[in-house]
């Protein structure tokens, strides 16, 4: 190959990837992998009940006093929009909410990494921010047990989770 034939080349293959990726369903991507995560903690409901989803959802979070912010706690509301409307933008604050359900599902590290990549289609870390670096830290510390983590490790690094 010539010099600009790598750069065709190159071209065609992202064009392709562009055009498959439209076909993916964002929605249904997430939903999966929450589903798949709430069935692995012991929900037994249909997958295509999202109320009893979103309660054993929303109970995790009470479990594990994880507030998503705002001048009121919007955790119900934005489990019932991930659920019944569309998944979570990709934004700084959308991003930390995705965080506090990962730590409200109790994942570790690893299986956070491949909830953003598989379901949330996104990186998992931004280690050029300091709060998404923080949460990096903060979930090797996981190891020890959620509820251990949040009482003795949650404010002390930061994460903002802990109560």
């Amino acid at each position: 190959m010539k010099m600009g034939e790598h750069t065709i080349f190159a071209k065609e293959h992202i064009a392709e990837f562009n055009q498959n990726i439209s076909k993916v369903n964002t929605h249904d991507q997430f939903y999966d992998g929450i589903y798949k995560r709430v069935s692995e903690m012991g929900y037994s409901g249909k997958k295509n009940h999202t109320l009893g989803m979103r309660f054993f959802i929303c109970e995790q979070f009470r479990k594990h006093n994880i507030k998503m912010p705002g001048k009121k706690d919007n955790t119900e509301i934005n489990i019932q929009n991930w659920l019944e409307v569309s998944p979570p933008k990709d934004s700084a604050q959308s991003r930390d909410n995705v965080y506090r359900l990962c730590f409200a599902l109790e994942m570790n590290a690893d299986e956070t990494e491949e909830f953003f990549f598989k379901s949330y289609l996104c990186r998992p870390f931004n280690f050029k921010n300091y709060k998404e670096y923080n949460s990096g830290n903060c979930y090797k510390l996981l190891s020890l047990g959620v509820d251990y983590f949040f009482k003795y490790y949650g404010k002390k690094y930061g994460c903002g989770y802990a109560a």
